[in-house]
């Protein structure tokens, strides 16, 4: 659980990261974080 935890923490920062830089949000990493939800 705390991998998955540290998995979320790193997409959240990353997310974070590229709105402060007023990035698009990559659509590619969407299906990572549900391929994540399924496995819990």
């Amino acid at each position: 659980m705390k991998n998955i935890a540290a998995q979320m923490i790193n997409f959240d920062r990353e997310q974070m990261r590229r709105i402060a830089n007023n990035m698009p949000e990559q659509y590619d990493e969407k299906p990572q974080v549900q391929q994540v939800a399924q496995i819990i």
